[in-house]
Parts: C-alpha cells; structure tokens; sequence
C-alpha cells in the first residue's frame, strides 16, 4: 500500500473516530439525568447552534467540491480511466486519485455538517423535553 494511500486512510479514520466520538457523546447526554442539567442543555444547544453556523460554509465548499467530483468522473468514465491504467500513464492516475481522496474528504465534511444539525436537533429535543417534564 502506497504512503500517500496510508495517509489518507489515516485522515479519514481519524476524521470517522472524531464524528463516532460526537456522537457517543450525544448518547451519554441522552442517557444522562436531565432533571438536573437543563441549563446545561441550554448552553449545548447554543454551542451546538453556533457549530451548525460554521459548519454551513465548510457544508457549501464540500457541496461544491462534490459537485465538481462528480463532473470529472462523468467525463473522464470507466473506459479513459482504464485506458490510463493500460498506458501506465501515472500522472493521469495520480491527479484522478487525488480528485477521488477530496471528494471523499469533502463528503466527510458534509457529514460532520449534518451531524452538528442531527447533534443541534438532539438538544433541542432533550431540552424541550426536560421543559415539558418540569412543567
């Protein structure tokens, strides 16, 4: 397996075990005694409305990446690119593959966008809740 291969597996493990850690904390909050914790659900709500606010421009430059991913691989198709590996022509392969690690990067991106929503709609839950229960 070539280096620049292991680095990307590496990165994109790395960013995986950072949303799997967002989200295993979400599920302690669920299980947590709300009773006692409603301001402190108040302020997660605000921290978690604040990383939706950013996580939208990295979720339009992703989207976007995305979009020109797709454009190249519909042009460049199955057939150019097996032509290229028959030609042995590397620099062809190599802009192509690193094309194919940003895509997956960017899509990585927009995960963690829709992740910090999923995460900002879990305390707005959990919080109404906790309201309607002290009610």
């Amino acid at each position: 397996m070539s280096t620049k291969t292991e680095q990307f597996r590496d990165s994109l493990n790395a960013k995986l075990t950072k949303i799997q850690s967002q989200i295993d904390g979400v599920k302690s909050e669920v299980k947590a005694d709300y009773q006692h914790k409603q301001a402190a659900l108040t302020e997660k709500l605000n921290a978690a409305r604040a990383s939706v606010a950013a996580k939208k421009q990295e979720a339009k430059a992703a989207e976007a990446k995305a979009q020109d991913w797709i454009k190249a691989k519909a042009e460049a198709g199955a057939d150019l690119i097996q032509t290229w590996k028959d030609k042995h022509e590397k620099n062809k392969l190599d802009r192509y593959a690193d094309r194919a690690e940003q895509n997956a990067e960017a899509a990585i991106y927009y995960a963690e966008a829709a992740l910090a929503n999923a995460i900002e709609a879990s305390y707005e839950a959990i919080t109404a809740r906790v309201g309607a229960d002290l009610a």
